[in-house]
């Protein structure tokens, strides 16, 4: 059990946890005071409370590190997850440990 400081909606990593969106997003909305359901993330399960929720005024400037970060991030995990479904409908078995174990 932990506490996360500073989360931020422009900025998806929680310190101590790693690359959060969907925990953040879901921080975001949930009420003060208010535990959430088990939240999957991608880390772990989470269940959350916002205990402090300070606003902050919204801009248009997008952190270009932050960008450049997210964009590989999602171009891996895209390429990663495309190619496993390929892989699942084309029912391919990997015989590789066999042929050089063997």
């Amino acid at each position: 059990m932990g506490e996360a400081t500073q989360v931020k909606f422009a900025n998806t990593y929680v310190t101590g946890v790693g690359l959060e969106p969907y925990i953040v997003g879901a921080a975001m909305y949930l009420p003060e005071n208010q535990t959430s359901t088990p939240l999957i993330g991608e880390s772990g399960v989470f269940v959350i409370e916002v205990t402090n929720r300070t606003e902050t005024e919204v801009t248009d400037v997008i952190d270009p590190a932050m960008e450049s970060r997210l964009r590989f991030s999602m171009e891996s995990r895209s390429n990663f997850e495309a190619y496993s479904a390929l892989e699942e409908s084309a029912n391919v078995k990997d015989n590789r440990l066999e042929l050089f174990y063997n």
